[in-house]
Formats: C-alpha cells, sequence, structure tokens
C-alpha cells in the first residue's frame, strides 16, 4: 500500500501543535449573593429576607430568573456561564480565578465581623466546592484574593494567628479540595509563600510557570496599615522573574491590579511606593511575562505602559525623534457579576508553548437583558474574538500599544471597542455610551484624554501629567 506522505507531514504537524497548545480560561468577579432575589429590584440589592436585612422587601414586576443589571450574581447565572466556558473550550488546562468571589457587603459592614466571617467562608467555600470543582474537576485552579474576600473588605491579616486560620483556610480548600490541585507536586513550595501572604508560583511545565499575587498587601485602602508582607512579596516577584532560567515565561495573575482609574473621580488602586516598585520590576524583567491578568473594575478592558527608546546614546544626543517602546501589557477579564451594568462574561486564551505566544484571545458574554421574564428567559451569548475585533491577534505589550495608538486617532473603532467590552450588542451604542459618560469616564471633544491617560500611566505622577496635558 503507498503511503501519502503529504498528509502524514500534516498530521504530524497537526498532533504537535496540539500537543504546544494551553487552553487557559479567566474569571473573576463572581460575587456569589446567596440572598439573590429575582423578585426584589436593583436599587435594593436584589436580596431577599437575609441576617443582614430582617424586614420584608418590595417586589418588582419584572422577574430576573438569572441576574439582574446592578445587582450580585445568582447561583443560577453561575451554572449558566460555567457550562457555557465548558461548552466553548472543550477542555480548560488552567483556570485562573481573579478574586472576589462573594456578594458586596458580606466581607463589609453589616452585621457583626464574626457573623460576616462565618457566612464569608461559608460562600467561598460553595464557590469553589459546589460550583468551580464539579465544572472543572481536572483542571489546575489557579486562585487569587479579592478585596471581597477578606474578613474586613480590603484588609490583608492583621496578626500571625489571623493570617495562619485565613491562609490555612483557603490553602486546605484550594489545593487539597478543588480541580486538579491536590495532585501537584510542588503543593510544599505552595503552601511556603501561601501561608505568609497568600500568593505562590505553579510551574504548569518546564517553559510555563503562574504567579498568583496578593494585591490587598499594595491596595491604598490599607495606608493605615503596614506589613513586611507588602514589601517581600515583591521581593518575591522580582526574585521569580531575575532567577528563572531563560526559556521560561511567566503568566501573572491578581485581582487589583496596579494603576490608575477614573470612574467620576481620580482613583488610585495601589500605594505609591508599590506601584513604582512593580513598575521598576516590570521595566527590567517584563519580557519574561507573556501576559499579566487584573480584575477588579469588572468591565473588560487592555492597559499598556511604554517608554520613550532613543535606539542609541547618539540618537539621544542629537535630539532624533524617539519611538515608543511598550514593556508592558495589563488584560483585565470582563466579571461574571453584572453590578457595574456590565453583561456577565468570562475570556479565554490559548499559549502556544513552542513559540511561547499567548494567541486566540476571546470573550464571552451573556446577554442578560433578553433573560428577563417579559422576554421569555431567552438564554443568548455572544463572542469576541480580539483579532477579528480589534487587530489583536497575539498578545504583547507592543500589539496592545499599537491597538491604543489606533483607537486614539479613530473614534468609531474607540466607540467599538467600548461597547464590545461591556459585553452589549453593537446595536446598544447608546445605552453603553451612557454607561462610560455617567462614569465621566469618557469625553469626544477632549479626544478621550482621562481615558487614555488612564490606558497607558500607571504611576501616579505620570497620569496627573498627562490629565493635566
Amino acid at each position: 500500500m503507498k503511503i501519502n506522505t503529504s498528509l502524514v507531514v500534516l498530521l504530524l504537524i497537526g498532533l504537535t501543535s496540539t500537543v504546544f497548545a494551553i487552553r487557559v480560561g479567566v474569571i473573576n468577579d463572581l460575587h456569589l449573593d446567596p440572598f439573590y432575589d429575582p423578585s426584589v429590584e436593583s436599587d435594593r440589592d436584589c436580596r431577599g429576607l437575609n441576617p443582614f436585612k430582617l424586614k420584608g422587601l418590595d417586589s418588582t414586576n419584572d422577574l430576573a430568573p438569572f441576574g439582574r443589571y446592578g445587582c450580585d450574581v445568582s447561583p443560577t447565572l453561575i451554572n449558566i456561564l460555567f457550562a457555557k466556558l465548558k461548552e466553548l473550550s472543550g477542555h480548560i488546562d488552567v483556570l485562573l480565578v481573579s478574586g472576589d468571589f462573594t456578594g458586596h457587603d458580606i466581607a463589609a459592614k453589616r452585621g457583626k465581623a464574626d457573623e460576616n466571617y462565618i457566612m464569608l467562608k461559608s460562600v467561598i467555600s460553595s464557590c469553589f466546592a459546589q460550583y468551580i470543582d464539579p465544572s472543572f474537576s481536572k483542571t489546575i485552579i489557579i486562585p487569587t484574593i479579592g478585596n471581597n474576600d477578606a474578613k474586613f473588605h480590603y484588609e490583608f491579616p492583621q496578626t500571625g494567628e489571623e493570617a495562619d486560620e485565613y491562609y490555612g483556610f483557603l490553602y486546605d480548600l484550594w489545593w487539597n479540595e478543588i480541580g486538579a490541585n491536590p495532585e501537584y507536586s510542588k503543593k510544599d513550595e505552595v503552601k511556603e509563600t501561601f501561608m505568609k501572604g497568600g500568593f505562590y508560583r505553579y510551574d504548569h511545565s518546564d517553559k510555563i510557570s503562574f504567579l498568583a499575587l496578593n494585591s490587598l498587601y499594595w491596595s491604598e485602602k490599607n495606608e493605615k496599615f503596614s506589613s513586611g508582607i507588602s514589601h517581600s512579596q515583591l521581593d518575591w516577584l522580582e526574585e521569580q522573574l531575575r532567577d528563572a532560567e531563560d526559556s521560561r515565561q511567566f503568566i501573572i495573575n491578581m485581582h487589583i491590579f496596579p494603576g490608575m482609574y477614573n470612574p467620576g473621580a481620580r482613583q488610585r488602586f495601589w500605594l505609591d511606593e508599590f506601584t513604582n516598585r512593580f513598575d521598576d520590576i516590570m521595566l527590567q524583567y517584563g519580557h519574561k511575562v507573556i501576559l499579566f491578568n487584573g480584575a477588579h473594575v469588572h468591565i473588560a478592558d487592555v492597559r499598556a505602559s511604554w517608554v520613550e527608546d532613543y535606539g542609541s546614546v547618539q540618537d539621544l544626543l542629537k535630539d532624533e525623534r524617539s519611538t515608543k517602546r511598550a514593556y508592558f501589557a495589563n488584560f483585565v477579564s470582563p466579571a461574571i457579576s453584572p453590578v457595574y451594568l456590565n453583561n456577565p462574561g468570562f475570556s479565554m486564551f490559548d499559549i502556544d508553548e513552542d513559540k511561547m505566544k499567548v494567541h486566540n484571545i476571546t470573550a464571552h458574554f451573556l446577554e442578560l437583558d433578553r433573560t428577563f421574564q417579559s422576554k421569555g428567559h431567552e438564554v443568548v451569548f455572544h463572542s469576541i474574538d480580539f483579532a477579528e475585533e480589534f487587530g489583536i491577534d497575539e498578545w504583547s505589550p507592543q500589539t496592545i500599544l499599537d491597538f491604543m495608538d489606533r483607537a486614539q486617532n479613530d473614534d468609531e473603532l474607540f466607540k467599538r471597542f467600548l461597547i464590545l467590552k461591556l459585553g452589549f450588542r453593537l446595536d446598544q451604542e447608546e445605552e453603553a455610551l451612557t454607561v462610560y459618560e455617567n462614569l465621566n469616564m469618557i469625553d469626544f471633544s477632549n479626544n478621550n484624554r482621562i481615558y487614555w491617560c488612564f490606558f497607558q500611566y500607571m504611576r501616579a505622577e505620570d497620569y496627573d501629567a498627562c490629565v493635566k496635558g
């Protein structure tokens, strides 16, 4: 029998590409609310009777069985999104779960602290044991801690006893009970750093590692507190990147990413000393990071940081024209919670381990407006392919910076980006732009200066100088 050698070669190529592909899913800001009531309106948090509000609440005629804009997440909504993620992915090798597992205010000010903490741990356990693990039992799960996941909102543990109890609870849940994590051969190394401050490293292969960071230690909300972990975690991050083999690349995952924001007012995510230190680390070692993932703001986004590159000292002395060299890019995955009027969503990407490239970047959204009772509970998803929609065919700081330059000079592209990353359809332009306008984040008459300033400047002083023009 004559063998078709061309066909054999093609099959081998296909097998090779499959071997080197790592599929990664990203979910964040789940904000599971065990008290979600489909008949309660958003101005009352969509909560029925619960330990925080013991009086009956008025109902609305517009039943929202799956979820409602302006509210946190029902168990039904989580199940719908996880089922869609499984359907689209086939198999997820690694799932990034980027913090904020519990509904708003469970970790905050309602009720007594001890009662809140018992409830908070129960909700976190439910998120992972009841929802994530059954859907992704053969997947490595990489969780990070969000500001709504701590005993006190935004606060890291203040004593060694608090740290042992809190991090011990999370370590046991995440590394002994869910997904493929219990089978990981380096759990002792994970535990060593996790019990210190809730951060850790996972080696997926001899080429790809994931770093999960605890951003609570750097948050501006913790300015009144101090901890040696705030500095030692950054020391650890720098060591991981500096001492890694030349062939190793990293994915960094955290909840609150560094930088600025301006939803109606100037916001700084981290204290300046930590932002500046992180920026210095990325300037030196950012080439070893193939993707940085953050969450927290609920609306999907991309960001890029850059420096002026003159090419040579001679060019600088001659005052030759510089070019922008991007050294850091931040991917912000969409939130599952629709509390900020976004459609619930998640994202996926592939890592080509042979070429060390991140590509096939997609985001997927449930069209929540079609699920209300008056619309017949229709469950409709739509997807965004970053290559097709935005020309981002592979993830790199320079690719994101190039997109930014194009969008700054093309209002229609920028509007398309704003609509789609909110999870809305293109026929919802008016509704989408109203969301951003109400947040004072866009102003087309001023070339959207504020947006572009926080898009590209991580350090507060650079952002402020950009806004002032």
